[in-house]
């Protein structure tokens, strides 16, 4: 082999090793409890589907077991049967079950609404990326886990398609 041609395979190894610890350190950042204990829901804005503006303060009281989807995710729409099913099942007056898109057009999201039937339950869209980016959103669907006071309980809960989901939500009090 060249030494060109090795500078650069070495460069290319070096440039994924320290990119792999790079995410290393932001996974551990965002899965470390100081970190989670920190973020606030409810100092957020969101849209209803007629424009209307509502914050997480709304549900203060209640748990909210948030659905963080997008009308482009495959794997987002099909939970929401699971949804539906599971917002039928969990006590309304203990548990809010809530969807918000982080599609950043509105027509997408209100037609993937139309479009898919996702009509039912509590459907808000984020008005811009501070939500995302709080809440490190880089896989979807997410499904988060908020307390009374609107922190963060559960910061990557399992889905409403998966049975231990209903069992916990009831178990809360």
């Amino acid at each position: 082999m060249r030494t060109s041609t090795k500078m650069f395979v070495a460069g290319t190894l070096l440039m994924f090793v320290i990119a792999g610890q790079v995410h290393a350190q932001q996974q551990t950042r965002r899965d470390s409890a100081a970190y989670v204990a920190s973020l606030d829901a409810a100092a957020y804005r969101f849209e209803d589907s007629t424009g209307n503006a509502h914050t997480l303060k709304e549900y203060a009281g209640k748990y909210v077991y948030l659905d963080i989807w997008a009308s482009w995710c495959y794997p987002c729409r099909k939970e929401y049967p699971f949804l539906k099913e599971l917002m039928g099942k969990v006590d309304a007056n203990t548990v809010k079950v809530l969807s918000v898109s982080i599609d950043r057009t509105k027509f997408r999201w209100i037609g993937a609404l139309q479009g898919y039937q996702m009509t039912e339950g509590t459907q808000w869209v984020v008005t811009d990326t501070t939500f995302e980016r709080a809440f490190d959103i880089d896989r979807i669907p997410r499904f988060i886990l908020l307390d009374k006071q609107g922190k963060v309980l559960q910061y990557s809960m399992s889905r409403p398609s998966h049975a231990e989901t209903l069992e916990y939500l009831n178990k809360l009090k």
